[in-house]
């Protein structure tokens, strides 16, 4: 994708057109960089997520659990293209299961891709 999501507002809305949902549907709990850690900038702060790392930073197990606060999990969503001004952009959108939205029980495996970001 060659435009670049910026803010939390853009990553919504992109998800809620590409799944096609109505506006609005979804709500942001937290997003991670692998730089800086958790922005603890949404819903949720980090103590409801684990993500680390592996093989270079191109994959990443992430765990969760935010029906302690009171949410389900829909999606995890992968931004790449960290450092590029002008794209390619990549992003993933993984569904998460019904038996995986209050806690993922275990560890999932998702792929980043480069030098990422997980939210």
């Amino acid at each position: 994708m060659a435009e670049k999501l910026g803010d939390n507002v853009q990553v919504l809305a992109f998800i809620e057109s590409d799944q096609g949902l109505t506006p609005g549907t979804l709500t942001y709990l937290s997003g991670f960089d692998q730089d800086t850690g958790f922005a603890n900038n949404g819903a949720v702060d980090s103590s409801h997520f684990d993500i680390s790392l592996i093989n270079g930073g191109t994959s990443a197990m992430t765990s969760w659990d935010p029906n302690t606060a009171g949410f389900a999990l829909s999606y995890v969503f992968i931004k790449d293209g960290r450092g590029s001004t002008s794209g390619p952009y990549l992003y993933h959108i993984y569904g998460v299961t019904p038996d995986g939205r209050f806690d993922s029980l275990i560890a999932q495996l998702v792929t980043v891709n480069n030098s990422g970001q997980v939210q």
